[in-house]
């Protein structure tokens, strides 16, 4: 055995990558249920927008309230777990005008569409690095 391996184990800093990696294995974890509740928002949300075609804008005003908590979900998650920095969602508008219009309003903003691809792109993404990791 070599007289320094000892010096080598001790510069692989072994208990911080662990602790690294436990954290990136909870974040993925995470992932999984809030990729399925990104793509449940997506329904909501076309299913309001053609609600709100006649007049009903409740169920798309609760659907973008819905993903813009979940998108706040995962952005802290990751700012907790990855120590990402990832920095809050700017404030929300308020749209005058009818219900037409703050239905226009909500699908056209950019905020929540890039909100619900991340949590959807995330959660396939952890299902495939777990299936990677166990195949």
């Amino acid at each position: 055995m070599n007289a320094h391996a000892p010096r080598y184990v001790a510069s692989l800093e072994l208990p911080r990558r662990i602790e690294r990696a436990s954290r990136a294995l909870a974040y993925i974890g995470l992932m999984i249920p809030l990729g399925a509740l990104g793509l449940l928002a997506i329904a909501a949300i076309a299913l309001g927008a053609l609600v709100s075609i006649v007049g009903l804008g409740g169920p798309l005003a609760l659907a973008v309230r819905a993903a813009r908590r979940l998108a706040e979900l995962d952005r802290r998650a990751a700012n907790r777990l990855l120590d990402a920095h990832i920095p809050p969602l700017p404030g929300r508008a308020r749209v005058a005008g009818g219900a037409w219009r703050r239905t226009r309003h909500a699908l056209a903003d950019r905020q929540v569409r890039l909100g619900l691809a991340a949590l959807c792109l995330g959660g396939g993404e952890a299902v495939a690095m777990i299936v990677e990791r166990v195949a």
